[in-house]
């Protein structure tokens, strides 16, 4: 279905969901949805009918922050998450979701390698601040100004026992020479040595 929807017009995505979730009885509703490039309104459309989902993927989503914060109350069932290459959202959207998706035992984050000035630090820290109950993390081509967020994720998600921080680095403001994170260095620091770092 993510193919599918890559090369349809949002509004036949949309009418393909409209219709999907209404030969739905309450019961049948899907367990997994796998859509690529979720726009503002299927969002809202998605988070109505997810009753029983715990697992979406919904990467190169076309959604907002103060989306994300109003309907995270309904994605209270899922398990698994998938929110690579959504640009729209940042740490107030991950916070709202960690809050509300008590359930939620892997996360998944992908980034475009991006070298102007945005940095990834504050969505680390909510990560670490609401998603307590991860097993599994994927946050690939982060930048980070430090590595203390990052042990802030070892420290605070005590199930975890998988973080995927490949091209992932810290470079600090007008330094121009990438730091790559140490699986070894990492689990030195926090003690984590439970925890399988690539």
């Amino acid at each position: 279905m993510v193919e599918w929807a890559k090369e349809r017009d949002p509004a036949d995505v949309y009418r393909f969901l409209s219709r999907l979730f209404s030969l739905c009885s309450p019961m049948c509703l899907p367990k997994k949805l796998s859509i690529s490039g979720a726009s503002l309104e299927e969002f809202p459309l998605i988070t109505r009918y997810a009753e029983n989902l715990t697992t979406l993927k919904i990467p190169w989503s076309f959604i907002a922050n103060e989306t994300v914060i109003r309907e995270a109350r309904k994605l209270s069932s899922l398990h698994f998450l998938d929110l690579s290459y959504t640009y729209g959202i940042g740490a107030r959207a991950i916070e709202a979701i960690g809050k509300h998706c008590r359930l939620l035992t892997g996360f998944h984050r992908y980034m475009l390698l991006d070298f102007k000035d945005h940095y990834y630090d504050d969505e680390a820290r909510a990560i670490a601040a609401t998603m307590h109950g991860l097993k599994s993390l994927e946050i690939n081509h982060f930048k980070f100004i430090s590595h203390t967020s990052v042990l802030k994720i070892l420290s605070s998600c005590t199930k975890l026992d998988y973080l995927d921080l490949r091209q992932s680095y810290i470079i600090g403001p007008g330094e121009k020479l990438p730091q790559y994170f140490s699986s070894r260095t990492l689990q030195k620091c926090s003690g984590r040595y439970d925890v399988f770092i690539r």
